[in-house]
């Protein structure tokens, strides 16, 4: 009895959610999936139903949400997926729906409202261009997320047509989300875990001092600066202000690794993160075998290290917001369809 109640009030949700989980063809034969909504409730997806009764899932905008909305064609992704329990239930006024199971027709499903921001989203998925990568936003003081793009991108109203074009083409990956889901190498932003280590060790931080030639040269392996740009004396304010290269791989170097890994990891590297859709791991290998020119390129974010836009967003969120890093989230409201 125990393990009955704890299924239905905590894994309940989880387990409809799941695309292997049949029951939700019997969820969506008696409720109208509900809207996806952006903060200022312009329809981000929603059902449509001709006079024949057939269903519709129609996205307005198109490819500028493609993967944070998702598709709920050809298996579900995004929100589409993460929320399809809640919107595939109907919490309209009782009575209506009383009516409804007497006159055998469908409930309508409740709506999600997000705090995304249209206006956002199109200066973001405007700035990116053609370039293939991701922008993600996110209110530091609150956790809300913004605007979330990823490009290479699709258009979920013509998903099913072109399903298997968009499936095998590993070369681009439009269906993969890059905010979410891509790995690369954090490049200067890693900057600031160096930074903070290095304070973390050396009390005194302030009075560090590096001469930049514009290189840095350590047992045969050399490290430029961006383009080479000799920055001349820095502290450590000024290393990090300039994304000095040549300074931080003399951080590096001066680095413990056991407790360098440990603030990694206190930074949710090789650790999960808040969910809000499905993601990767930020993965960082230092350890007490790690070479000097391993460190050196880690520290200046190169080396093994790999992080997802929305890790690093955590990080930078919680630098902004004196060090608390707010549980992010997507969903600010549920409301009937009558908007209640």
């Amino acid at each position: 009895m125990g393990y009955i109640v704890y299924f239905n009030a905590f894994k309940g949700k989880d387990i409809i959610n799941s695309p292997y989980n049949k029951r939700q063809d019997a969820f969506a034969d008696r409720i109208i999936r509900g809207k996806i909504l952006d903060k200022d409730q312009n329809v981000l997806a929603e059902t449509t139903v001709s006079e024949d009764g057939a269903e519709t899932r129609s996205y307005p905008y198109g490819n500028l949400y493609a993967h944070v909305v998702g598709y709920a064609t050809n298996g579900k992704a995004g929100l589409e997926s993460e929320e399809n329990f809640n919107l595939l239930t109907s919490n309209a006024f009782i009575l209506e729906r009383v009516m409804n199971e007497f006159k055998d027709e469908k409930n309508i499903g409740d709506n999600m409202v997000t705090t995304l921001d249209t206006s956002l989203q199109q200066a973001a998925y405007n700035a990116l261009g053609s370039s293939k990568g991701a922008v993600l936003v996110m209110e530091a003081s609150t956790g809300k997320i913004l605007a979330m793009v990823s490009k290479p991108d699709f258009d979920p109203n013509t998903l099913a047509e072109n399903w298997e074009v968009l499936n095998t083409d590993t070369e681009n990956s439009p269906l993969l989300n890059r905010a979410m889901q891509g790995q690369y190498a954090p490049g200067s932003t890693f900057k600031i875990i160096t930074a903070l280590e290095y304070m973390r060790e050396h009390p005194d931080y302030q009075s560090y001092s590096y001469d930049c030639a514009g290189s840095i040269q350590y047992q045969g392996t050399e490290i430029h600066c961006f383009n080479g740009m000799v920055h001349g004396m820095q502290n450590l304010a000024e290393s990090f202000a300039n994304s000095c290269n040549a300074s931080f791989c003399n951080i590096g170097l001066t680095l413990d690794r056991s407790a360098y890994r440990k603030t990694a990891e206190e930074l949710l590297f090789n650790k999960s993160l808040p969910r809000i859709l499905p993601y990767s791991k930020g993965q960082f290998a230092v350890d007490n075998k790690t070479t000097d020119e391993e460190l050196m390129m880690t520290a200046m974010g190169q080396g093994k290290t790999l992080v997802s836009p929305y890790h690093m967003a955590l990080i930078t969120a919680a630098v902004a917001n004196g060090g608390t890093v707010m549980k992010p989230y997507l969903v600010s409201e549920i409301q009937n369809h009558n908007g209640a």
